[in-house]
């Protein structure tokens, strides 16, 4: 059988049962888990001064660093997935920061991609307000439009995660990245949809395991402290519901302090299922990639990025020329 084939790669798709293992990389897991609370407590403390402007720039800025946190564990878990050894958290954190610009840029490919369908679907509706004829072919367009931007938000927001985040984290430039993108869509597209499907299964089973163990574990011990500190949090388990019920009761500091500890309870709890999500897509890129050939794709690429910065040069160039005076063309120095 050929393991480069499509019956090779279904079968090596049972490799993604090793995302489990994402689970337990404690270490990946504590760059995001630190990310998170980083940003969230710079939220909390600039939101607290009531300014809309400032509010919004620290909610920024906390994405940012949500993300870069993410990246880190993403080049961590690349480094376990191709089997070398584990950069430590210090090398991750920078190479995140080094790495920012290019996820940035292929989340512009992204964007100019969508931006661009939706003015052609602009276009083709204007064309519908023609009388009589626009009911008509706004019968064709709408469906047509419709799956058209729904397959690039779903197939480009997968093989982001798929293809372009984990070559970054491979440390692939954004024309290499960009390159395996387009490789991959035209020959094992469908391939990376099946897997990332699988893969979510792997996800959702272990966000279910994880909520089961919590939630079954504070519908005992809330009850216990109902009777034996008088906390009043509820018996329901720890929930929204239960949390506004208890504050109705008015448990005041041990409420506070449930939520506190909730909450960081539930940050781990929720970076176990990111943390597999991030260690299958690295998976699942070594699988999909395997085989294929990048290189005249991404010389492609790169000869194009050059050409429009050598035409973008010339054309500033000619301005200058166009608007710089003609010294011999001008009249002589007035004489008495």
């Amino acid at each position: 059988m050929n393991e480069h084939g499509i019956p090779g790669q279904v079968q090596k798709s049972g490799v993604l049962l090793k995302a489990l293992e994402g689970a337990t990389q404690w270490r990946a897991m504590s760059c995001f888990i630190g990310a998170v609370l980083t940003s969230a407590s710079l939220f909390t403390l600039v939101s607290l001064a009531g300014v809309q402007i400032l509010t919004l720039v620290a909610g920024l800025i906390g994405i940012t660093i949500s993300l870069a946190g993410l990246s880190a564990s993403g080049f961590m878990m690349m480094d376990h997935a191709r089997g070398l050894p584990q950069r430590s958290v210090k090398m991750a954190v920078d190479s995140s920061i080094r790495s920012l610009h290019r996820f940035i840029g292929c989340f512009m490919v992204w964007a100019v991609t969508l931006f661009i369908s939706v003015v052609l679907v602009s276009v083709l509706l204007v064309f519908c307000r023609i009388p009589y004829v626009g009911p008509l072919l706004f019968a064709v367009i709408y469906p047509a439009s419709s799956i058209l931007i729904g397959l690039i938000n779903i197939a480009m927001a997968y093989l982001f995660i798929a293809i372009l985040t984990p070559a970054i984290w491979e440390g692939q430039e954004i024309s290499a990245a960009i390159a395996r993108l387009w490789v991959v869509i035209e020959n094992r597209a469908l391939l990376v949809l099946v897997q990332l499907l699988l893969l979510a299964v792997l996800v959702a089973l272990v966000g279910f395991i994880t909520y089961s163990v919590i939630n079954s574990g504070s519908s005992v011990v809330l009850p216990m402290a109902d009777g034996i500190i008088g906390a009043r949090l509820g018996n329901s388990g720890f929930t929204l519901g239960a949390m506004f019920n208890a504050l109705q009761y008015g448990a005041g500091g041990y409420l506070y302090a449930a939520l506190f500890s909730s909450g960081i309870i539930f940050l781990i709890a929720m970076s176990m299922p990111v943390m597999v999500a991030v260690l299958g897509a690295c998976l699942i890129y070594q699988n999909v990639t395997e085989g294929l050939d990048f290189d005249e794709t991404r010389a492609a690429i790169e000869e194009h990025f050059r050409f429009n910065r050598h035409a973008k040069k010339e054309e500033v160039k000619d301005m200058d020329q166009t608007f710089e005076p003609d010294i011999d063309q001008q009249p002589p120095p007035h004489t008495d």
